[in-house]
């Protein structure tokens, strides 16, 4: 847990100093997957988790396409320095993180006092969500395209 919390602000400082979209979308994908194992490990359950990661995946998705087309003969080349930089800030946010470990305590009777709290209002928000996604899938039909017109 600890080592995936101390990977979020280097994944961060990394993501300003992307130039590409295809290596920001990248970035903000891991993040995604990142704060949803963080989320599942957190709450004891990964259904919400798991719906931002389609979430995000589907609107990554979206955005890649879009990119594919605007840019499609830009080649990609990692830079060396942008990952060790990266590896660096991970390795002394961790170190950081351990030692601070052991100035705060986390009371476990509160979190489930809090968890049983906001229980209701989160599975509401998540069956919510879930019929809007439904409803908007079966309005939706299968005759209605692109808006753009093929030249065929």
């Amino acid at each position: 847990m600890n080592l995936m919390l101390s990977v979020m602000i280097p994944l961060s400082i990394t993501f300003m100093m992307m130039n590409t979209p295809i290596s920001m979308g990248g970035i903000v994908v891991i993040s995604t997957m990142n704060i949803a194992l963080i989320m599942g490990c957190e709450l004891n359950t990964f259904l919400f988790s798991y719906l931002l990661v389609i979430l995000m995946l589907s609107g990554m998705m979206v955005i890649f396409m879009y990119m594919a087309v605007i840019a499609s003969n830009n080649m990609f080349y990692p830079s060396i320095k942008i990952m060790l930089s990266f590896i660096f800030m991970a390795f002394i946010t961790y170190m950081v993180m351990e030692k601070m470990k052991s100035n705060y305590s986390i009371n476990e009777f509160n979190m489930t006092i809090n968890l049983s709290i906001n229980l209701m209002m989160t599975l509401t928000a998540i069956v919510m969500l879930l019929m809007t996604m439904v409803v908007v899938v079966m309005i939706l039909s299968t005759n209605s395209g692109p808006l753009r017109m093929s030249n065929n």
